[in-house]
């Protein structure tokens, strides 16, 4: 990338299809693994805990790195665990990907945030609105590709989109 801002607004990016690909496969990923809905309220409450242990964690860790070195290591990473939640066959499968992914994600999401200030404050411009503004159109428009997709040929196939937005 060019510039912090280019590089920051691709991962925001590629956090939005990550998280559109789920999202549009999940009621075929739900049928798949015969998960009820009682289940999949159960999975979904262990999402969020791993989500705060994420972030808890994350604030830790911080010291270690840079933002910008966790962001490197966290993408491919949480493309990884987006593409293998696309393959679950089984309701165990399915409850700890949904816990997997609130970690990862939460974890990437909080470094993207916190680099997404530095990087505004350099710029000394107003650039979170456009930031999430791109990862909510990739979210959008990867869930509605993969909800199509996902019914007409397997949630599998959005694994290409997905690293294909992690190589950006």
């Amino acid at each position: 990338m060019r510039s912090p801002q280019a590089a920051v607004l691709a991962s925001f990016a590629a956090f939005g299809v990550f998280v559109g690909s789920h999202g549009g496969a999940l009621a075929v990923l739900l049928e798949r693994t015969s998960v009820s809905p009682e289940w999949f309220g159960l999975y979904q409450m262990f999402n969020a805990i791993a989500a705060m242990i994420s972030v808890a964690l994350a604030g830790a860790m911080s010291k270690l790195m840079s933002h910008r070195s966790f962001m490197l290591v966290s993408l491919p990473l949480v493309a990884f665990v987006a593409c293998l939640s696309l393959f679950v066959r089984t309701g165990f499968e399915f409850g700890l990907s949904l816990v997997v992914i609130g970690f990862v994600y939460s974890f990437l999401d909080l470094y993207m945030n916190a680099e997404a200030g530095v990087v505004e404050a350099d710029a000394a411009k107003p650039l979170f609105g456009k930031f999430h503004g791109v990862a909510s159109l990739a979210m959008a428009g990867a869930g509605l590709i993969s909800g199509m997709v996902s019914v007409w040929l397997a949630p599998g196939w959005m694994a290409f989109l997905i690293i294909i937005s992690t190589c950006l």
